[in-house]
């Protein structure tokens, strides 16, 4: 009698070690992970990680060599983890078992949602492309980045990964595919510096398109067509900017031109429209001139970006500053009073731009109209004249650093170039250190494009190579961020190269999902 009387003096601790035992797996106060596997081909569409579709993306279950697995021969497609130890979780990993035909510009992506509309924070799991880049010279190495020249420009003086983040090369463009990677971009008195006159054979025709205040500020009278990005240097505090546009009426609706301004940083810090001037049909008739204005006061000093945001049936006929510093990035679209735009009383004035390359770089030049066919003069560190002589057609040329004058008589004329241009040598400044762009998965945009590239192997692990022409593919995000509702997580698998080429369908075997959950007293901080 006494054993059954100890028996039952413990038996109610049964029940509390296992309530206890649940919840010390649901709390895991000491930290740890949780794997979820998704058997793809096996039972994936049940369970707390299960593929959602949709489901005429997906092939039916297949089998070789007794793996079981699925095709994409689209995408994407969707799966999801359904889990509490969601909201404990710092940072999720997902690894795949795959394999397919993949051109050398594909990829194989990833993404974690991230707000309650359709949004992923997308990662490649798999990109050839990536892979290639081990080609081309490498300037610098640590545990997590690489640092990969084009073959463009002299990498004297670079000796490490840090070094190049603190001080990039003035002027260079740098792909990456994380533009979150920490760049130093702030300029020194030596980015502010205009053109060497002493190089170039002005004799100031810019002029006709550009005033001049006493106080530094410009207007600039001459017509671009459609969006160009620009940047000032604020000196005193005060932005204020006036912008006129015209609609063209060549294409069926709404003109509507739309000013925006940024920090350095990228913060906003302002915007206007300007809308449509009740011409939505294609009459071809020129709108009145439009006008609007922006005034900004207690502005820290320093660079700030304006986005003037159209389509090209809009030109910006007029833009004042009160600033004496102010550049055009990457493309402009200068028309002047070309004929294919204005048919009485053209005035064909050449128009002067200004460049500075502290790099070796690129100029493009392309007319889609006879009337802007045309001989462009080059001066300063390089002289040269070249004709734009057919229309609908790039015509290139290479510049060495130095600091150039480009004479453009008929304008009329797309110019894409990898710096900046200003209306006038004094008004020239590098807002930026380099340019950071989203990388491209080709190698010809790369070395016309791009300097530098910049590779954070934290956003890209290079795919394993397993067994039977399988691949295994990482990536992982943190937490904070992502759209965990209900205890659930949304993912997607993207493949974008098959909606051009569904023949080549991606075979998935299975996925594997890691929760790595750091200690309670860390999650109560």
């Amino acid at each position: 009698m006494q054993n059954d009387t100890g028996f039952h003096s413990i038996f109610w601790l049964i029940p509390v070690l296992i309530l206890g035992y649940i919840g010390w797996m649901n709390l895991m106060p000491l930290g740890g992970t949780v794997t979820h596997f998704l058997d793809v081909g096996g039972e994936d569409i049940d369970g707390q990680a299960k593929i959602t579709g949709p489901f005429d993306r997906i092939s039916g279950k297949k089998e070789i060599d007794g793996i079981s697995f699925r095709e994409l021969p689209k995408s994407p497609v969707y799966f999801e983890l359904d889990d509490r130890k969601l909201n404990s979780a710092a940072e999720i990993s997902v690894s795949g078992r795959f394999r397919g035909d993949f051109p050398e510009n594909a990829r194989l992506t990833l993404g974690a949602k991230n707000a309650e509309e359709w949004s992923y924070r997308w990662k490649d799991i798999y990109a050839p492309f990536l892979q290639k880049l081990e080609t081309l010279p490498l300037l610098a190495k640590d545990d997590f980045i690489a640092v990969y020249a084009t073959g463009q420009v002299n990498s004297a003086g670079i000796q490490n990964v840090g070094e190049f983040l603190q001080n990039p090369p003035s002027g260079s463009v740098i792909a990456t595919i994380d533009k979150s990677l920490n760049i130093n971009q702030g300029i020194g008195e030596e980015h502010l510096a205009g053109i060497d006159l002493n190089k170039i054979t002005t004799n100031d025709a810019s002029s006709n398109y550009v005033d001049r205040g006493a106080d530094g500020s410009l207007r600039i009278k001459n017509a671009l067509r459609g969006g160009h990005t620009l940047w000032t240097h604020v000196t005193n505090g005060r932005l204020t900017l006036e912008v006129t546009k015209q609609d063209l009426n060549w294409y069926e609706g709404p003109d509507i031109l739309t000013i925006e301004v940024y920090s350095v940083d990228g913060e906003s810090q302002g915007k206007i429209e300007i809308p449509d001037d009740g011409d939505e049909s294609k009459s071809s008739k020129m709108g009145q001139p439009q006008d609007d204005a922006t005034y900004m006061s207690g502005l820290e000093p320093g660079v700030y970006r304006i986005e003037l945001k159209s389509d090209e049936d809009v030109l910006i006929s007029e833009i004042a500053i009160n600033q004496s510093k102010l550049v055009v990035a990457g493309r402009m679209f200068p028309v002047g009073m070309n004929r294919a735009y204005f048919k009485d009383g053209a005035n064909f004035e050449p128009l002067k731009l200004y460049g500075k390359y502290p790099v070796t770089g690129g100029v493009r030049f392309r007319t889609s109209h006879r009337a802007g066919l045309q001989r462009i003069t080059v001066s300063g560190d390089l002289r040269a004249e070249f004709d734009i002589s057919e229309t609908n057609t790039d015509f290139r040329m290479s510049l060495k650093p130095g600091d150039y004058e480009f004479d453009v008589p008929a304008q009329d004329v797309i110019i894409v170039t990898k710096g900046y241009f200003s209306f006038t040598p004094e008004s020239f400044f590098l807002p930026q250190r380099s340019t950071v762009v989203n990388l491209e998965y080709d190698m010809t945009w790369l070395k016309e494009n791009v300097d530098y590239v910049v590779i954070d192997r934290r956003n890209y692990v290079p795919s394993a190579v397993d067994t039977g022409g399988w691949l295994v593919g990482q990536t992982s995000w943190k937490t904070r961020g992502l759209y965990i509702t209900n205890d659930r997580l949304s993912f997607s698998l993207n493949v974008p190269h098959l909606e051009a080429q569904p023949d080549r369908a991606i075979a998935i075997d299975w996925i594997e999902i890691t929760l790595k959950i750091p200690p309670i007293w860390e999650r109560l901080r």
